[in-house]
């Protein structure tokens, strides 16, 4: 009989070696490292969705505002009326800054007037004119501080009439006012025609959101786009007319 002396003990656990310590402290020291990578910047899905929802909080603002004037929008209802498109004669800014201005009574912040991927845009929180930091009426930040076109034909007849959306879109000639032809006022302002509608690669990729007079906001491509501005407008002065900041 073979004695038990005879038999070599064999250990069934071993203890950690450095190495191993290494790699693992390396994983963790990874995974760590993508977790705030995360955290510190939200997937685009969410900015996506923040984005839209910007242009919905803008487009009760519209509404809220409108409730007050016969269901118009600030640029379509004249300065003498409370809004901001001018008498026939006169002119006005011609920013795109300017046509929401009126809303600061029925928008909390101009900070929702940034889409979240626009990163050549500064975000403002207050109002003010004075503040050149955080002043969105600010000469230092205005339309620096928007990332929103101006839809100039919208009428109260036209639910689905576009008066806002993302600014990454390509259009003809730009312009300096959103005082649409209206009681033979002249129009100067961006031309937006069919045949080279379209959105740039500069925000979105090639979509973009678009908010429409009855509140709804949509993410369109290019060829829904171009669904949205033909036939031209309403108005007799051809095509679609846009404001963009500049």
């Amino acid at each position: 009989m073979r004695s038990s002396a005879g038999w070599k003990k064999v250990s069934r656990t071993q203890g950690w070696t450095r190495p191993d310590v290494a790699a693992v402290l390396l994983v963790l020291f990874f995974l760590g490292t993508c977790l705030v990578s995360l955290l510190a910047s939200p997937p685009r899905a969410t900015k996506l969705a923040a984005c839209a929802s910007n242009l919905r909080i803008m487009g009760q603002a519209v509404a809220t505002w409108g409730s007050d004037y016969n269901d118009l929008v600030p640029w379509r209802t004249l300065i003498l009326e409370g809004g901001t498109m001018p008498s026939p004669g006169t002119i006005k800014p011609g920013a795109a800054w300017f046509e929401w201005t009126n809303l600061s009574n029925h928008l909390a912040s101009p900070e929702f007037l940034v889409c979240p991927e626009d990163t050549e845009k500064h975000l403002t929180t207050r109002w003010s004119a004075v503040d050149p930091a955080e002043g969105f009426l600010n000469l230092t930040q205005r339309d620096r501080a928007l990332s929103y076109i101006v839809g100039c034909e919208v009428f109260e007849t036209t639910p689905r009439a576009m008066i806002s959306g993302d600014r990454n879109i390509r259009y003809d000639i730009f312009g300096s006012s959103c005082s649409a032809r209206i009681n033979n006022v002249n129009a100067i302002s961006t031309y937006l025609t069919s045949s080279i509608a379209g959105w740039t690669n500069s925000i979105h990729g090639l979509f973009g959101n678009l908010l429409f007079l009855d509140g709804s906001v949509e993410r369109v491509d290019n060829d829904r786009f171009i669904e949205t501005i033909a036939p031209p407008g309403v108005d007799d002065n051809g095509p679609f007319h846009i404001l963009p900041p500049r």
